[in-house]
C-alpha cells in the first residue's frame, strides 16, 4: 500500500491523513524493487482484466431423449478435458447450465449416458451461448457395464501397495476403513486394479505379477523387456486402461504400453512437457471420460496421446507445485483424484482434476507407495434411490434428501479463487494488490431438476500490512424475494445493518447485497509477514429452487468498503457501484470512471486461483513477469500469468502460502 514517488501533493496529504502508519512500514530489502512498474504498461481501451468468462450451455436430445446423466467438460486447445458439471436432463432431454471458465478455454465436451450407452458431442466456445444436441449422428463410446460387486450397496475402494510387501484397501464410502490382505511377493511400488477381471497387477523390480485378493495368491507373468532400463528395473507409475485392457507404465519421461496377459510390450513411448524437476515420483490414472491425469512433484498434468500413442504431451493444470512428495494416484466414481505421500505415516490427499486444488483427508498410519481403485458405476446402484428424487444413491451427494442431489463448484471443489484490492481509493496505491485479499470458493447445491436450492461460499481473508479496516460484500443479480435467508456474515463493526433475511438494509430489492464481513481486522491474526483469517462460510438459501441461469456467477458484483465507511466502495474494473456509493469519490481522486485510472489501471483484480500477493510495495509487474504481456494483449497472451509455470513468477518478491 505504499504511495508511488510521483504522486501529487494532494494525494500525499490524503495518505498522511488516511494512513498515519504508512511511514512506519518497512520495505522489504531482500529484493530491490526493479525499475519497471504498472505505470509502464500500455492498457488497451476498455480492458477489464478478466481471467474468467461465463458461458451458457443448452443441451438437448432428439435421440434417446428423457432424463439422462449429462456431464460437461472443458477442452483445451490440446484436447485435454476438465470435468465441470453433472446433472440430469429433464423428461424432454433438455438441460441448461451456466459455467464460469478460464478465458483460455476454447472447446466444450459433453457426454450423455442413456440406454446403457455413452454418447458425446463437442462444441466450440465461440460465443457465450452454446447449444449442444444429441441426435442419431452423435458419436458413441462403449459404456462399460459393471463386472463385479453387483449388490444392493456398492462402495468405492482404494487398493494400496507399499515397499513392505503389504497390500490393503481403503473404503472411501465408509470412513476410510482399512482392510488388510495377504502380503505380495516381494517389494512393490507400482500396482493397478483390473475391474474387468478382478485382478491386481503389480511390479517387483521389473517383474510383472498378478494377484487375486480373495485367495491372496500371486502369479509371475513375465520380466519386462521394454526399450527403457528405467522400466525394466521397476517403475513408480502403473494403471490399466479400461478402454483397451492394456497396462500403461512410466518412469520419468519413459513410457510403455504392456499386454498384461504375457507382459509383452505393445508400444514404447515418451512423455513430453514435464521437466525433470517436475517429474519426480507421482503416479497417474484415467478419469471417467478416458483422460489420463498424472500427479508428480511438479503438479497435476493432463496427458494427451499423439495419433500413434508414441508421444504423450503433458499440460499442467495446477497453478503451483505440491508441497509433498507424492507416490500414488487414483480416481473415484465422482472423478475425485486421490494421492498418497511418501512417508511411514502417509497422507491421503484428495484433489480436484479441474484445477489441481487439494486437501489432506487423513494420515493413514502406514506407508502407501501406490494406489489403484475399484469404482462403482450407475449399474451398481440400479433401483437404489432412498429419497425418490430420480438420482441413484451412489451418484446422489445427498441420498437421503429429496431436495438436494448435486454440487457445482467455482473455481473447484478444493481450491479457491481470489479478489485482491488496493485500499487507497480514490488515490493511487502501490499496485501490490495485497491490502485486502479475499479467497473464495462458491458451491451451488442443486436438486434432481438441476435447480439451485442453496448457495454457499467459503472465505479466507488475508492482508499484508494494511492500515485501514475494510469490509467485503457482493451484489447479487436476483431479486431479494427469491432469498429466504443469509447466514454466516461476520458483521461486527457497525458499518452496515442487516435486515431480517440477513441481506444489507437500505438496498433496493432488485439487486440485493450480501455482506460477508465489515471489518477484516476483526477476522485476521497479525503475527507475521502476512495475516489471514480462519475459513468461514456464508450460506444463501432460496424461497424456491431457482434456475442456474438466474444466478450467473459472472454477474456477481464483489467489492470492498474502506475504513468502515460504507460509501467508500472499490469494485472490479467496469463493474457498477451500489446505491450507497459516494459518487464524489470518482472526481476527488484519480478514478477516470469504472474504477480505473486514466491510464487504465485498476484497484482490484480477480483470479480463478489462489493469489500469492507481492511483498509490500513491490509492484505486481515485478512479482508476476507476464502480467504486462497479459494486459497489453487485452488478455489474449499469457492468460495464465498468475500460475507458477516457468517465467511467470519472481517468487522471491511474493508471499507464498508455505511462508505464511
Amino acid at each position: 500500500m505504499r504511495p508511488l514517488n510521483l504522486l501529487s501533493i494532494s494525494i500525499v496529504l490524503f495518505l498522511l491523513i488516511g494512513c498515519t502508519n504508512e511511514k512506519d512500514k518497512e520495505i522489504n530489502t531482500d529484493d530491490p524493487i526493479s525499475e519497471g512498474s504498472i505505470n509502464d504498461v500500455n492498457v488497451p481501451s476498455g480492458f477489464d482484466y478478466k481471467t474468467t468468462k461465463t458461458i451458457y450451455v443448452k443441451v438437448s436430445s432428439s435421440n434417446f431423449a428423457g432424463s439422462n446423466l449429462i456431464t460437461a467438460y472443458l477442452s483445451t486447445p490440446a484436447g485435454e478435458k476438465i470435468k465441470m458439471f453433472s446433472g440430469l436432463s429433464d423428461e424432454n432431454g433438455v438441460l441448461n447450465m451456466e459455467l464460469s471458465v478460464p478465458t483460455y478455454i476454447d472447446e466444450l465436451y459433453i457426454s450423455k449416458q442413456a440406454a446403457g450407452l455413452e454418447f458425446f458431442e463437442t462444441a466450440s466456445i465461440a460465443t457465450e451461448y452454446v447449444n449442444v444436441e444429441f441426435d442419431v449422428e452423435s458419436e458413441l463410446v462403449p459404456f462399460e457395464a459393471s463386472q463385479a460387486r453387483k449388490s444392493n450397496t456398492c462402495n468405492d475402494f482404494i487398493y494400496v501397495v507399499n515397499g513392505n510387501s503389504e497390500f490393503f484397501s481403503i473404503n472411501l464410502d465408509n470412513d476410510l476403513a482399512i482392510t488388510d490382505y495377504p502380503d505380495l511377493e516381494g517389494t512393490s511400488y507400482a500396482a493397478t486394479y483390473d475391474r474387468e477381471n478382478n485382478i491386481i497387477y503389480y511390479d517387483v523390480k521389473g517383474k510383472l505379477y498378478s494377484y487375486v485378493k480373495e485367495t491372496g495368491t500371486s502369479t509371475l507373468i513375465a520380466s519386462l523387456n521394454t526399450s527403457s532400463n528405467n522400466l525394466n528395473d521397476g517403475y513408480p507409475r502403473m494403471v490399466i486402461n479400461p478402454s483397451d485392457g492394456y497396462l500403461y507404465i512410466a518412469a520419468k519421461e519413459d513410457f510403455a504400453i504392456i499386454d498384461p496377459s504375457d507382459g509383452s510390450v505393445v508400444k514404447n513411448a515418451r512423455i513430453q512437457g514435464i521437466t525433470g524437476s517436475q517429474n519426480g515420483g507421482g503416479d497417474f490414472d484415467f478419469s471417467s471420460d478416458g483422460t489420463l491425469y498424472q500427479v508428480s512433484s511438479g503438479g497435476m498434468f493432463r496427458m494427451a496421446f499423439n495419433s500413434d500413442s508414441t508421444i504423450i504431451n503433458a499440460t499442467r493444470i495446477s497453478a503451483d507445485n505440491f508441497p509433498h512428495y507424492l507416490t500414488g494416484v487414483t480416481i473415484d466414481r465422482f472423478d475425485r483424484l486421490y494421492a498418497s505421500t511418501n512417508d511411514q505415516n502417509s497422507r491421503l490427499i484428495q484433489m480436484d482434476i479441474k484445477d489441481g486444488s487439494y486437501v489432506t483427508l487423513k494420515r493413514m498410519g502406514r506407508r502407501m507407495n501406490d494406489l489403484s481403485s475399484f469404482r462403482c458405476t450407475e449399474e451398481d446402484f440400479a433401483g437404489e434411490d432412498a429419497d425418490g428424487d430420480g438420482v441413484v444413491d451412489g451418484f446422489d451427494l445427498y441420498p437421503n434428501d429429496s431436495t438436494r442431489a448435486f454440487e457445482s463448484y467455482t473455481p473447484g471443489e478444493n481450491g479457491y479463487g481470489t479478489y485482491a484490492f488496493e485500499d487507497l481509493y480514490p488515490a493511487k496505491g502501490d499496485y501490490d494488490f495485497n491490502d485486502i485479499i479475499v479467497h473464495y470458493r462458491h458451491t451451488s447445491v442443486s436438486n434432481a431438476d438441476n435447480k439451485i436450492v442453496e448457495f454457499k461460499t467459503k472465505y479466507i481473508v488475508k492482508t499484508v500490512q494494511s492500515d485501514l479496516p475494510s469490509g467485503f460484500a457482493f451484489q447479487l443479480p436476483i431479486h431479494a424475494d427469491s432469498i429466504l435467508s443469509v447466514t454466516g456474515s461476520r458483521v461486527t463493526a457497525g458499518a452496515v445493518t442487516l435486515d431480517s433475511k440477513g441481506l444489507e438494509s437500505g438496498i433496493a430489492p432488485e439487486k440485493p447485497v450480501v455482506v460477508a464481513f465489515d471489518d477484516h481486522f476483526a477476522l485476521i491474526s497479525r503475527p507475521g509477514k502476512i495475516s489471514k483469517s480462519d475459513e468461514f462460510e456464508v450460506v444463501i438459501t432460496f424461497t424456491e429452487p431457482i434456475d442456474p441461469s438466474s444466478l450467473p456467477i459472472g454477474a456477481f458484483n464483489p467489492f470492498i468498503f474502506i475504513n468502515k465507511d460504507r460509501t467508500k466502495e472499490v469494485h472490479l474494473a467496469n463493474f457498477p457501484t451500489t446505491s450507497k456509493f459516494n459518487q464524489s469519490l470518482q472526481t476527488d481522486g484519480v478514478d477516470d470512471g469504472n474504477f480505473k485510472t486514466a491510464e487504465g489501471h485498476p484497484w482490484a483484480i480477480h483470479l480463478p486461483h489462489k493469489f500469492h500477493p507481492p511483498k509490500e510495495a513491490i509492484d505486481i509487474t515485478n512479482a508476476y513477469s507476464n502480467f504486462e504481456n497479459f494486459v497489453e494483449s487485452s488478455g489474449s497472451a499469457n492468460s495464465n500469468w498468475y500460475t507458477d509455470d516457468t517465467g511467470n513468477r519472481v517468487e522471491s518478491k511474493m508471499h507464498l502460502d508455505n511462508e505464511e
